[in-house]
């Protein structure tokens, strides 16, 4: 049983993500690097003490009391610019295990996103009143002079030239969101030597 704590320990310090596993009364019995960085503690100043002197919000007192998986997110007890996601799972009889990731990177790119397709949104109102101006003007007086005629279809021209730029920014949006990463730059684990490690 020690023996499996302590590679499981090894293979929670090799994980990218924070862990921390929870005994049944939610005190903290162990967390890894990760988690210990995140959070800027030691691993004996936390040992023993409740989760919630640790991540000190609701949303994870309601999501443990609740036997819940989540996952939820909150912002960072140290850091008010980050958010966490958080999961609970199952443990050791009756322990949780506590799986947290840093993502603020992906809530600042959802938001940078939003505001891009807001502006594309609001930006392509500008021709397309352009358009529907000229278009009435054009069906309520049928005898515009030659010379108006060219003035209009040269502002309607730019303004279509406008559109398509907007589209193409929305279509490389679009392009950039599919694309699969690329996995050649990654290199398998040895997990058998690393539990040996």
């Amino acid at each position: 049983m020690i023996e499996k704590r302590r590679s499981d320990r090894l293979l929670a310090d090799a994980l990218l993500e924070a862990v921390i596993v929870l005994q049944p009364d939610n005190s903290v019995d162990w967390c890894n690097q990760v988690a210990r960085a995140l959070f800027h503690v030691e691993s004996a100043t936390v040992h023993g003490s409740s989760i919630s002197d640790l991540i000190p919000d609701s949303a994870l007192e309601v999501l443990l009391e609740k036997k819940e998986e989540g996952p939820i997110e909150i912002v960072s007890p140290v850091d008010l610019n980050s958010r966490l996601s958080i999961c609970v799972r199952p443990y050791d009889c009756d322990s949780k295990l506590l799986l947290i990731k840093n993502i603020t990177h992906t809530v600042h790119l959802e938001a940078m996103r939003q505001d891009f397709v807001a502006n594309v949104s609001h930006e392509l109102r500008t021709p397309l009143t352009v358009f529907h101006g000229y278009l009435d003007l054009l069906i309520g007086t049928p005898d515009v002079s030659i010379d108006k005629l060219l003035e209009i279809l040269h502002q309607m021209a730019g303004q279509a030239e406008r559109m398509e730029r907007l589209v193409e920014d929305l279509l490389l949006l679009s392009k950039l969101e599919s694309v699969e990463p690329d996995v050649s730059k990654h290199a398998p684990i040895n997990i058998h030597v690393l539990l040996k490690e």
